[in-house]
């Protein structure tokens, strides 16, 4: 919920007065929530951000002038200048107010770049390549079982990486000219395609 201001602070802050009822006009809702989740919003959230932020640093400047304001009025009026230092520290809290509302507005801009729905796909996106590395891995590990008993030892299982047993060549040799003839026959069906 937005905290209620002042009347005062609105009409001696013109450009404050403007940004505010942007705020709470257009671009809240009463709850402190965006009013929107079209496509368009995140610009305004970012909009909605700086606007927070400005609102921020606006009001925080404003309550340090007005806390040097009231030590120089008690400077002056003496107990007269009480009443001005609490109004004063009353503003400052106020400030804070706006302050923590600011940053819970930021918090749910964040929320909403990533709505519950996103969350969850991306989550189930987490365990769809969890459970593919898996697979991958028992599919290498079948490949690696596979070319043990064609003799053929991954580097990895203690083969030697430059050193290849004959048996190991012969294979090596059988699916280089495996591979070969298949691109020639794709050729070959190639030509008979256009010949037809």
């Amino acid at each position: 919920m937005l905290p209620p201001l002042d009347e005062a602070v609105l009409k001696q802050n013109p450009d404050f007065d403007r940004l505010y009822k942007t705020l709470t006009g257009s671009l809240l809702n009463p709850d402190g929530s965006t009013r929107s989740n079209d496509p368009a919003a995140k610009k305004r959230d970012a909009v909605h951000n700086r606007a927070a932020y400005d609102l921020t640093t606006h009001l925080a400047r404003h309550a340090a002038i007005l806390a040097h304001l009231v030590r120089v009025l008690e400077s002056k009026h003496g107990p007269a200048a009480r009443s001005a230092e609490l109004r004063a520290e009353e503003a400052n809290l106020s400030v804070r107010v706006w302050a923590l509302a600011a940053e819970a507005l930021l918090w749910d801009t964040r929320r909403a770049v990533y709505p519950p729905e996103a969350r969850r796909a991306l989550a189930n996106y987490k365990r769809h390549l969890g459970d593919a590395r898996m697979r991958l891995a028992d599919t290498l590990r079948v490949r690696q079982a596979e070319l043990q008993d064609y003799g053929v030892m991954p580097v990895e299982k203690g083969g030697h990486g430059g050193e290849q047993s004959s048996k190991e060549r012969t294979m090596r040799e059988m699916a280089r000219v495996w591979r070969e003839m298949e691109s020639r026959l794709n050729e070959v069906k190639g030509d008979l395609d256009r010949l037809k």
